[in-house]
C-alpha cells in the first residue's frame, strides 16, 4: 500500500536516490552536443566527464585539429540532450541540460573545455510528479544534505542518465593512507585525467598533500562496501591496517589496492580549480593495469531508473 502511494503521489517506487547497476546498462541513451550557431550536433556520450553538482561541471573533451575541437572552439554556449533510439524510430529527448563555457585547458594534443550548467530539463517523471517531488524533498528534509535547488537539481538528474562509474581511490603513504569512493572523474587522454572532490573534505586535502593516488575501478558486486567508504572523505588518514580489504599494491606507486579492484590507474596529481564546492584536480596518468574484465560499478538516478521500467527496459540493479 506504500509502494502503491509513492507511485501515484511522487512517480516511483525506488528507494535508493541513486541505483548501482549490477552490470552494462542495455540501450543507455546518447548524449548530443549542440550550439547555438550550429545545425547539426556531435555526439559526446564518449566525450563528457561529469565533474561537479553544485554548480553543474561538465568537462568537454577533443582531440585539438578534430572536428568536433572545432564545433567546440567555436562556441562559448553549448546545450547537452540525452537522447533514447530504439528500433529505427526518431531520437526521444529524454533530458537537456545547458552549458557555458568557463575555461578550457590544453593536455598535449588535447583539449578540456569545463562548463557550467545554467538551466536543464528532464522528462522521466512528469510535470506533476516532478512537482510533488519538490513539496516532498521540502517535509523530509535531512540536515547535512548538499541543497541543490530545483532546476540545478534537474541538471543532475539529467546527468546521472549516463551511468556514472564509482571508483575506489587510494592515497597516501607507506606510513598511513585513506581510501574513499569517487563518480566525478573521466579521462581526458590515454596520459591525463580529471577529477573532482569536495574541496573542504579531508580526501582532498590529501590528495594535495600526497600528490599521488591509484584510482580503482571495481567489481560491480562491491556496492555496499564503496557506499560505506563515503564516510572516509572527512576522515585522517591511518594504517593500511585499519582497511580490512586491501589485497597487494600498484606496480608503480605502490599504494594498496581494494579487493575488489578489476583495473586501476596510477595518477600524480599536476594542478588543480576551483568551482563551486568543487575542486578539480588534473593528473597525468604513469601507468594503468587491468586486473579482471568483469563489469565495473556504476549507478545512475532513480528517475531514469523509472523511466526505463516504466517503458519495460530491463535493468539489472542492485539496492543497497
Amino acid at each position: 500500500m506504500k509502494s502503491l502511494l509513492k507511485k501515484i503521489l511522487l512517480g516511483y517506487t525506488i528507494p535508493n536516490e541513486y541505483v548501482c547497476l549490477a552490470g552494462k546498462l542495455n540501450q543507455p541513451l546518447r548524449v548530443m552536443l549542440s550550439t547555438p550557431n550550429q545545425t547539426a550536433s556531435e555526439d559526446v556520450t564518449n566525450h563528457h566527464i561529469f565533474l561537479g553538482y553544485k554548480p553543474l561541471v561538465i568537462g568537454l573533451t577533443a582531440q585539438i585539429g578534430s572536428s568536433l575541437h572545432a564545433y567546440l572552439s567555436g562556441a562559448k554556449k553549448y546545450s547537452l540532450t540525452f537522447e533514447f533510439s530504439a528500433n529505427g524510430h526518431e531520437p526521444e529527448r529524454l533530458a537537456r541540460v545547458f552549458l557555458h563555457k568557463l575555461v578550457s585547458k590544453k593536455l598535449d594534443d588535447r583539449e578540456i573545455f569545463l562548463c557550467e550548467g545554467t538551466h536543464g530539463w528532464h522528462r522521466f517523471l512528469n510535470p506533476f510528479h516532478q512537482r510533488m517531488h519538490q513539496v516532498w524533498s521540502l517535509l523530509n528534509h535531512k540536515p547535512g544534505n548538499v541543497d541543490l535547488e530545483q532546476n540545478l537539481y534537474s541538471q543532475v538528474i539529467a546527468a546521472y542518465s549516463v551511468p556514472r562509474n564509482i571508483s575506489i581511490i587510494t592515497v597516501g603513504d607507506d606510513r598511513s593512507i585513506n581510501v574513499f569512493p569517487t563518480d566525478l572523474h573521466g579521462s581526458i587522454s590515454e596520459s591525463f585525467y580529471a577529477g573532482s572532490l569536495r574541496h573542504e573534505g579531508k580526501a582532498c586535502q590529501q590528495v594535495e598533500r600526497y600528490g599521488k593516488i591509484v584510482l580503482s575501478a571495481i567489481d560491480a558486486s562491491w556496492f555496499k562496501e564503496a557506499y560505506q567508504l563515503g564516510k572516509n572523505h572527512m576522515r585522517e588518514t591511518r594504517t593500511a591496517a585499519d582497511f580490512d580489504f586491501l589485497r597487494g599494491r600498484s606496480e608503480q606507486i605502490g599504494l594498496p589496492l581494494p579487493e575488489s579492484a578489476i583495473r586501476y590507474k596510477e595518477l600524480i596529481r599536476l594542478e588543480s580549480m576551483d568551482f563551486g564546492i568543487h575542486r578539480i584536480h588534473f593528473y597525468k596518468v604513469v601507468n594503468e593495469k587491468i586486473v579482471s574484465d568483469k563489469p565495473a560499478l556504476s549507478h545512475i538516478h532513480r528517475y531514469y531508473l523509472q523511466w526505463r521500467i516504466d517503458h519495460h527496459l530491463h535493468t539489472d540493479i542492485n539496492l543497497r
